[in-house]
């Protein structure tokens, strides 16, 4: 069901992502004006050093804290909500695998960037991390839904579609960020005071290795579609197999196989590689769309189920409009008298 409180947090996650990124893009700029004397003196370099540090430390606290809430929503909507229903299945709603999706994203970010191992990667994820948590406001308070799961294989097409999406957005971060290196390095202008960004050579193969382990996520998640659709009691109908979802879906497919080919064919690496993994998730958010959409427009009895009985201590997002039925599971103050 649609609670407040939820909607409420992923907001105020939503906003410390924003501060963050926006933190993170001021840091891009030159700190040289800030750290060096007000009559135009050369910068200190221990100032300046000590004022990037403070700076990142900041960031960073604000990017575990959205990591950690969309960690404690997921587990919040999973234990608490459908535990209390008995009901132990992890991603039954998009809200779940949005806010997985944040949290390991999170999580990756701060790791990548306290190891030094891909430095200046948060200058490009952490807005596609406020996008994600803006998405998952949207997934909570407007188009809340609950995912009908009838066997093990749903289970694995989700899990596979929210895990693989982690992966594959950071090689398309990776993506972006090796394209903006590479034009800052033909530039040749100097960029003393700037974010340092990792070499070429360790995003290119960041790209492969992040997109390798998306692609397997992505196979299992069309393999476990594929058994669904084929079963008995498929909900897809006649035609599913030319459907733009799973022509979609394979195309994405064919692109990160050839991502993951670059180290045997000399034409895919560099940039084109770059350019594939974003083209790669643009295709697997217009097979989203394009889903969403047609089940929206078509009211799709197969992606939603009815809702259940609130959970003592939750605040539901709508109240009954006058005239109507109550809700289920909230009762009228003058019954029982």
């Amino acid at each position: 069901m649609r609670d407040l409180p939820i909607t409420l947090s992923l907001a105020v996650l939503t906003l410390g992502s924003f501060v963050a990124t926006a933190m993170s893009f001021s840091r891009g700029r030159r700190l040289a004006p800030e750290a060096g004397s007000a009559d135009g003196a050369p910068p200190d370099p221990a100032a300046e050093q000590l004022l990037r540090r403070n700076h990142e430390r900041t960031r960073d606290r604000i990017v575990l804290l959205c990591s950690i809430g969309s960690a404690m929503i997921f587990l919040h909507n999973w234990i608490i909500i459908r535990g209390a229903h008995g009901d132990w299945q992890p991603l039954e709603s998009h809200v779940d695998g949005l806010a997985l999706i944040a949290a390991m994203l999170g999580a990756s970010i701060l790791y990548l960037q306290w190891r030094s191992r891909l430095p200046g990667l948060a200058v490009f994820a952490l807005p596609v991390l406020t996008i994600i948590l803006a998405w998952s406001v949207c997934a909570s308070a407007w188009t809340y839904f609950v995912f009908k799961i009838d066997s093990a294989w749903e289970v694995a097409h989700l899990a596979g579609v929210y895990l693989g999406s982690i992966y594959l957005a950071l090689g398309a971060i990776a993506g972006g960020m090796y394209l903006f290196a590479q034009r800052r390095i033909r530039l040749k202008r100097d960029h003393t005071g700037q974010e340092r960004l990792a070499s070429l050579e360790s995003i290119e193969n960041f790209i492969i290795r992040s997109t390798g382990l998306g692609f397997c996520f992505l196979t299992l998640a069309i393999v476990a579609g594929f058994i669904v659709a084929t079963s008995s009691g498929s909900r897809m109908g006649p035609g599913w197999w030319h459907s733009p979802k799973l022509i979609l879906s394979i195309a994405a497919w064919l692109t990160y196989a050839l991502v993951l080919d670059v180290r045997h064919a000399a034409i895919f690496r560099g940039a084109r590689a770059a350019w594939m993994s974003i083209a790669g998730v643009l295709l697997l958010l217009a097979t989203f769309s394009i889903v969403n959409a047609k089940g929206v427009r078509e009211g799709d009895p197969a992606r939603s189920v009815p809702p259940r009985a609130p959970v003592p201590g939750t605040v539901p997002m709508t109240a009954p409009l006058p005239g109507s039925a109550p809700s289920v599971g909230i009762q009228n103050p003058s019954e029982g008298r």
